[in-house]
């Protein structure tokens, strides 16, 4: 009973030497390979007669032997992990990774998850994670089509030139000598024809025609 005694104590004396606040990067690797490896079993278990070479490495992690592989570069960039196409980690991998880059798109993150994952019908996955993005939607839904309103009879109906217009204003303009204009827009609302007419003097003519 002595050494459950001293085993018992060497864990509380650890505990409480630990901050559960920080940790390192050997337990991030640690512990996404475990995550991986539950991943794999759970998908790849029972169907072992995958269409591409893979292996086993000594993490019990399975790998894609990819046409790089002679490449002078990292392992996980040579062998990358394979993972499945529907699974809720898979998605959540990629849904971090898409925000990680700034909701980039999919030819994007296709390249930068190869750098460590294969993962099966990679295109069709990551579409599918991105199109749940709420912000990403606000860029890519298309608005409701709406239905056009009748018009009204004075722009369908065959009267003479000018008889139904818009009038507008441009100006003040200053001529050479100072002096203040105004350009008088007269707009057939029929035909799309165009009027203007110069006004020199003060705006009480262009309140009359109003």
């Amino acid at each position: 009973m002595g050494w459950i005694l001293r085993f018992i104590n060497n864990i509380k004396k650890r505990v409480n030497e630990r901050t559960f606040c920080n940790l390192n990067v050997e337990e991030c690797d640690k512990a996404e390979k475990i995550i991986l490896r539950k991943v794999q079993r759970e998908c790849f278990e029972k169907n072992r007669n995958l269409s591409m070479q893979t292996y086993l490495d000594p993490d019990d992690l399975l790998r894609v032997k990819i046409r790089i592989i002679q490449r002078k570069d990292q392992e996980s960039f040579r062998y990358p992990i394979l993972l499945p196409s529907e699974h809720h980690i898979v998605d959540k991998l990629i849904f971090e990774k898409h925000v990680e880059l700034c909701h980039a798109g999919i030819q994007v993150l296709m390249s930068t998850l190869r750098e460590e994952y294969w993962i099966i019908k990679s295109r069709k996955t990551i579409r599918q994670v991105i199109r749940n993005c709420l912000r990403c939607k606000r860029f890519s839904i298309h608005p409701l089509p709406s239905i056009s309103a009748p018009l009204p009879e004075d722009r369908i109906r065959e009267p003479q030139v000018f008889e139904v217009i818009g009038v507008d204003l441009c100006g003040p303009l200053f001529l050479k000598d100072n002096k203040k204009c105004w350009i008088v827009l007269f707009t057939c609302a029929i035909f799309r024809a165009v009027h203007l007419e110069l006004k020199l003097d003060k705006m009480k003519e262009f309140n009359k025609i109003g």
